[in-house]
């Protein structure tokens, strides 16, 4: 039998190995500077001033103001481990740099940085559609983490990392084992893999191509082709307003969108649809009409 870990492998246990290494990294780079810097100073004894010191001096190197605060974090753990009281790196001063810093860098536009586009569930449902050309157990896999990742906010090497106990929820819900019985069960009846289609191509694709539409959507009024130009509508399958289709969009039909093109020098003469309809009176109530009668403006340079 193994014997008791000690107090201080379970308190290590308490940080990640990516969190420890990143520690380790800032830690080495503070004994560092305090060797080259400040006179060969014990880091053990430095003084807020130091800490100080040591995060403008890796603002000076570039470094963003997020990755100081992780440095400041990281001096932190350092004086804790050494126990060192009152900690330095936790005094007003060193707090104030770090807080000043991003205050001064959102004050003068300075290293902004690009968020994350946050997934909506239609965009989810576009992507886990565009997974039905995949191999059918790939499909289901990667439908199944996104769903998971999505409503768990987890991250996908966490559920990567996920093995077949860890799964059950409990007795009153669905676990692993049930699941996996119930597969077993499916596979021995002969059900399971009679409904699956044949698949032709299994080549990876990107999510653009899961994003590029398989068509224009049909307008039959004229009103339905500005609101389609100017706004998108995921019912009809427009998930990006006409006006904003990439190549890779107009490629599907190029005949169709060059009709959408001809109409948009119109709309644009125009505030808003009221007065395009009133312009374009007893024509924009089709869209065949509407386009004759646009073309018919285009060749007599009356637009």
């Amino acid at each position: 039998m193994e014997g008791t870990p000690t107090k201080q492998t379970i308190q290590a246990s308490f940080r990640g190995a990516s969190t420890r290494r990143t520690y380790a990294t800032y830690q080495k780079q503070f004994e560092a500077f305090c060797a080259t810097h400040k006179q060969g100073t014990d880091p053990v004894t430095a003084s807020t001033e130091d800490c100080t010191d040591f995060f403008h001096h890796l603002y000076s190197l570039g470094r963003k103001a997020r990755t100081i605060d992780s440095a400041k974090t990281a001096l932190v753990a350092y004086f804790k481990d050494n126990n060192v009281e009152p900690n330095p790196a936790q005094a007003s001063e060193s707090k104030q740099y770090v807080v000043g810093l991003q205050k001064y860098n959102r004050q003068n536009n300075v290293d902004d940085e690009t968020k994350a586009h946050p997934l909506t569930i239609h965009e989810l449902s576009t992507l886990m559609n565009g997974f039905a050309s995949l191999n059918p157990f790939l499909g289901a896999l990667y439908r199944f983490m996104l769903s998971c990742c999505y409503l768990g906010c987890f991250r996908m090497g966490e559920m990567l990392a996920l093995k077949w106990n860890d799964v059950a929820l409990g007795s009153g819900a669905f676990s692993a084992d049930s699941i996996a019985a119930s597969v077993v069960k499916l596979l021995r009846d002969g059900n399971a893999l009679a409904k699956i289609p044949q698949v032709a191509i299994t080549r990876q694709t990107t999510i653009q191509e899961f994003a590029v539409p398989r068509a224009i959507p049909t307008a039959r009024s004229g009103k339905e082709a500005w609101d389609q130009w100017f706004s998108a509508d995921p019912k009809v399958g427009l998930y990006c307003a006409l006006k904003d289709y990439t190549k890779e969009m107009i490629k599907v039909d190029r005949r169709k969108y060059s009709e959408r093109l001809t109409l948009a020098v119109a709309f644009s003469k125009y505030q808003n649809f009221s007065q395009f309809e009133t312009e374009y009176a007893g024509h924009a109530s089709t869209y065949s009409g509407l386009l004759q009668e646009v073309r018919k403006r285009t060749l007599e340079n009356t637009i």
